[in-house]
């Protein structure tokens, strides 16, 4: 469906009539179909169920695509299709009720996918409405946020990025070259009892998270697989609320810094880093060319004069620091090892 006629280009606007149910919405219930795409238009959205209901519950759906690009969506729900694929690129949401029966999550899905310009203004009216819901129950076709390297995004919402309602596990990476910025006023990943299965920030990408309240107290992130943050990336993770720990490794065996251009991990309260007694030990590898550590810092400060209590500088030699520490499960240093590592402020 597209809304900008070929000749004159001139841009429609279509509106959804107001009926919040499956039968008020463009319905997709044919697998064989293989996808539906909307594109270049303005979407003036009442439906709870989103612009197309894609809502049947079943396997054959599972590659499903449903394609938002070059939209301006303002309404309650943009995307339904949560046993399949939503796919949004060059697309714009702002949360308004127009008529529904409450706000919800942007997209409802089996796998999101970002590309090009991602702007995103989220409110809900219940704490589960998220900006992208996870809901498939069969881990043969597993949950998965890619965001492409063309992602430029900017994410708000009231409540948090990713909710997950089914026992499987969501995979987050943020491909090469991607900008993803994002301010919630929850945890990143309003998971409950499900976890993220691994992050991965692959080379020369950037994520910043802040998250600036904390009315439910959920750790931060909450992983379970692999944090990696790639050579030449950014990777940005501030609390300005009170909750537990910052990054909650669930069962996790493994987190890397390899070599990034910037690493800034920050929380007003509670620990940076929970390992989960479930974990035997845990291996943090870092390499970087300078690693400062706060023990205390009521603000993300980082002005000249407020110095780290400690600061480990790489030696003379071209390679950066190359750290290992081991951990056992109830947070305890086992082991810390290094091949050039100098101190630089004890």
């Amino acid at each position: 469906i597209i809304g900008q006629h070929p000749d004159t280009g001139v841009r429609y606007t279509y509106t959804e009539p107001r009926r919040d149910s499956i039968n008020g919405t463009i319905y997709a219930d044919t697998a064989s179909i293989g996808s539906v795409a909307f594109e270049n238009m303005d979407i003036v959205g009442s439906n709870g169920f989103g612009v197309c209901n894609v809502s049947q519950s079943n396997d054959s759906y599972a590659n499903f695509k449903l394609t938002l690009k070059d939209v301006t969506y303002t309404g309650p729900h943009a995307a339904y299709n949560p046993w399949g694929i939503v796919r949004l690129e060059d697309f714009r949401f702002r949360s308004e009720i127009n008529g529904a029966d409450q706000l919800g999550n942007v997209a409802m899905a089996r796998v999101v996918e970002t590309a090009g310009q991602i702007d995103i203004d989220h409110n809900a009216d219940y704490s589960t409405a998220t900006v992208f819901v996870f809901t498939k129950r069969n881990a043969s076709y597993p949950n998965s946020l890619t965001m492409e390297g063309s992602t430029r995004a900017q994410i708000v919402t009231q409540t948090s990025l990713l909710y997950c309602s089914s026992g499987t596990l969501i995979n987050w990476t943020v491909k090469i070259g991607a900008d993803v910025k994002m301010e919630t006023e929850e945890a990143i990943i309003d998971t409950g009892t499900v976890p993220l299965g691994d992050l991965i920030v692959e080379d020369n990408a950037h994520l910043n998270m802040q998250q600036i309240n904390s009315i439910t107290p959920r750790h931060m992130l909450h992983i379970s697989g692999v944090l990696s943050v790639g050579e030449g990336s950014t990777f940005i993770a501030e609390r300005h609320g009170g909750a537990p720990a910052l990054i909650w490794l669930q069962n996790s065996k493994s987190l890397q810094f390899n070599n990034p251009k910037h690493v800034r991990l920050y929380s007003r309260q509670g620990e940076l880093f929970l390992f989960s007694q479930n974990a035997q030990e845990v291996t943090v590898d870092i390499l970087a060319d300078t690693i400062n550590l706060w023990q205390s810092n009521p603000t993300p400060d980082y002005s000249i004069d407020n110095m780290p209590t400690g600061i480990w500088n790489k030696d003379d030699t071209a390679e950066p620091v190359d750290l290992q520490l081991v951990y056992s499960a109830d947070g305890t240093l086992k082991n810390l090892v290094s091949s050039n590592l100098i101190p630089g402020v004890d």
